[in-house]
Parts: structure tokens; C-alpha cells; sequence
């Protein structure tokens, strides 16, 4: 081999190590195999967080409605009587727990407080009765001047039902373990001006419990 034939091969040596790289790069663009798995393992974490987010966000808004409709019956049955004694406020509870469709062990997340006020010809507004669930209404008390004179006035009383409902997580990962879930209703009696919670007109406060079951207790 003469000296011209060597000093070809080697001017032409870039040349062919470009060419060659180029067809790599090419050949490893074209190549497809694995690419779905990496993509998988790339997008299924965000995939499933924005499943299980959109589930832990149904199931609230669910409960949140229930808790709503809870309270409303709470209320609403509590102002179809005249007087209200502990066997009534047992039926009226125990209904309100009815409507929430909720497991034994998930009773007890449930409280509640029913008010009942007047007005007296002065003015001043008397509290009725009052019956609390499971420990009662957690938080600040309520405020009977809140109802105001379109509901409360000296010819017609009115009810307050404030319930609580602490929703389980069902995934613990996207919410708090516990979300307190709260609503609070206020009717006027059906029957009569106003319902005092015992049948001697006396005010009474009822102390009710339903740990573990529909069954609701009130002394």
C-alpha cells in the first residue's frame, strides 16, 4: 500500500465516524421498544393521585349533602310536635342518624344540638330546651339573636338543628384523616307558637347517645 493510499483512509476516518454516528442516532430514534413502559412508569403516580383525588373529593361532597339533608330533618321533625320529652327527641334523632345511612361504627362521628327559643313580650328571647348528641355541637355557642325578628318574634318561637359530622377518609393521602363537615337549620314550629322541651313548659336539657348503633338514648 503506498503512502497516498494510507493518507486517504485516514482523511476519510472523520468522515465515516460522523457517518456512523449519525445512523446511531437514527437507528436509536427509531427504536420504539420500552418506550410505552417508561411512559407508564412516568404517568401512572400522577394518574392514580388525580383518580384517587377525584374519588376522596366525590365522597366529600356526598357526605356533605347528607350531613345537609341530616340536619334539615333533624329540624324539621323537632317542630312538628308541640312538646318535645325524651321519647320524642329519641325518634327524632334516631331518624336523622336513619338518613345518613351511616355504619355502627361510624355513629358516634356524628353530633348534633337542637335549640328551641321564644320571644317574650319585652323583647328578650328564652331558650325552651336544648338536647345535645354525642357530647353536643363543638365550637362556639349559638347565638339566638343570629335568627332574627323575620323568624323569631313574639307570636312564633323558633328551632335551631346545628349538626356535625366528622368524615373518615377513605385514602388518608390527599385529605385530612378527619374532615368536620357542619350545617346548621332554623324552622319555625308547626303546631304551636313555640315547643318547650318538656311537657310541663319547664326547659330541659336532653344529654343523648348513640355510640355504636341507630339506638339513641336521652336523659
Amino acid at each position: 500500500m503506498n503512502i497516498s493510499s494510507k493518507f486517504s483512509k485516514i482523511t476519510s476516518l472523520p468522515k465515516r465516524l460522523t457517518q456512523s454516528t449519525k445512523s446511531a442516532v437514527v437507528r436509536f430514534r427509531r427504536e420504539e421498544d420500552g418506550i410505552a413502559a417508561v411512559e407508564f412508569a412516568i404517568l401512572s403516580p400522577v394518574m392514580i393521585a388525580l383518580y384517587f383525588g377525584v374519588v376522596e373529593i366525590a365522597l366529600i361532597i356526598h357526605a356533605d349533602k347528607i350531613t345537609s339533608h341530616a340536619t334539615n330533618v333533624a329540624g324539621d321533625l323537632a317542630t312538628q310536635v308541640a312538646n318535645m320529652d325524651g321519647d320524642d327527641m329519641e325518634d327524632v334523632l334516631e331518624a336523622t342518624l336513619a338518613t345518613m345511612s351511616l355504619k355502627p361504627d361510624q355513629v358516634s362521628d356524628v353530633r348534633a344540638e337542637i335549640l328551641s327559643y321564644r320571644m317574650d313580650p319585652g323583647g328578650a328571647i328564652v331558650e325552651l330546651g336544648k338536647a345535645n348528641l354525642n357530647g353536643g355541637y363543638v365550637g362556639s355557642a349559638f347565638d339566638p339573636t343570629d335568627i332574627g325578628t323575620r323568624l323569631l318574634t313574639e307570636t312564633s318561637g323558633a328551632v335551631v338543628a346545628r349538626l356535625q359530622y366528622n368524615y373518615r377518609s377513605v385514602t388518608y393521602k390527599f385529605v385530612e384523616p378527619f374532615t368536620l363537615l357542619e350545617e346548621t337549620f332554623i324552622l319555625k314550629p308547626r303546631s304551636s307558637a313555640d315547643i318547650p322541651f318538656t311537657l310541663d313548659g319547664s326547659p330541659k336539657t336532653y344529654n343523648c347517645k348513640s355510640e355504636g348503633s341507630l339506638t339513641v338514648n336521652c336523659t
